[in-house]
């Protein structure tokens, strides 16, 4: 985004807006790609990119530093988008190959014991009265009455 200013090209050039809102669609791709069930946006950002890149040889006005600039990392930021890694986090039901999803699975599936249901409701009722909620397991709020202090 910064690569229009570094190498003199005026805010009002053509080169300059790709640049900007080019570098900028870049970075929101990437942090959307971040989540894996969205990692398909990783090739939506490589075909940006290589738009970007591409995109300066094709306008007459741009220094030929800023289009060498732009291919350089246009092709830089594509090739890191193209290696995924290995699933780990899977949402929406599916199952996941990390090891503490295994035990939280294990810890819903078993009886709970008398003391476990007890506290597990305490915690419950803990958190409604600190958020301010009403109703909830007899939990009824009383308005305290005023005391009388005689000044005698």
């Amino acid at each position: 985004m910064a690569a229009s200013g570094v190498f003199g090209v005026g805010i009002q050039e053509t080169v300059a807006d790709i640049f900007h809102l080019g570098g900028s669609l870049i970075v929101v791709l990437a942090v959307i790609s971040m989540e894996e069930p969205m990692r398909i946006c990783r090739y939506m950002n490589i075909l940006l990119r290589l738009a970007v890149a591409v995109a300066p040889w094709f306008l007459g006005n741009s220094p030929t530093e800023l289009s060498m600039t732009g291919a350089v990392l246009g092709l830089a930021v594509a090739g890191l988008a193209l290696p995924l890694g290995l699933k780990t986090q899977y949402y929406a039901g599916w199952k996941s190959t990390s090891n503490s999803s295994r035990m939280r699975a294990a810890d819903t599936q078993r009886v709970l014991s008398d003391g476990e249901i007890k506290t597990r409701v305490r915690e419950v009722l803990y958190k409604n009265m600190i958020c301010g909620r009403k109703g909830g397991f007899n939990y009824h709020y009383t308005k305290p009455s005023p005391q009388r202090t005689s000044l005698l």
